[in-house]
């Protein structure tokens, strides 16, 4: 994973699911202050387009960084508030048909009867 220490944690732990890291994930969830029972609020950090790194790992397929997330306190169902983006990570996967990751998420509590706001 890029080692670019001058961004905030929660911005590079975002950047880690991008990259397909989820073994440096971990080491910056780790790091967080008060680990483990740190604010899981760092791990709703959204990009430009609204996405949190759990939705981008639904997005992207990545089951390790999602898992890693999950496990990490990472809101399941979280929804994302940019107009092209106004859903969850559920809804996500479902839209890029990744299966494994659709599984994954409902056994870990994402509740399917959440609205996609998005319906463009």
């Amino acid at each position: 994973m890029g080692h670019d220490n001058s961004k905030p944690v929660n911005e590079r732990i975002h950047i880690g699911v991008v990259e397909d890291d989820p073994a440096g994930i971990q080491a910056l969830i780790e790091s967080l202050p008060n680990y483990p029972a740190h604010d899981a609020n760092e791990l709703q950090w959204m990009d430009k387009r609204g996405r949190t790194p759990l939705t981008v790992a639904a997005k992207r397929g990545h089951l390790k960084c999602a898992n890693v997330l999950l496990q990490g306190g990472a809101d399941i169902n979280f929804m994302n508030r940019l107009p092209e983006t106004m859903g969850t990570a559920l809804h996500e996967a479902i839209h890029e048909k990744h299966e494994r990751m659709s599984e994954l998420l409902l056994i870990s509590g994402a509740n399917p009867f959440l609205a996609n706001r998005y319906m463009g």
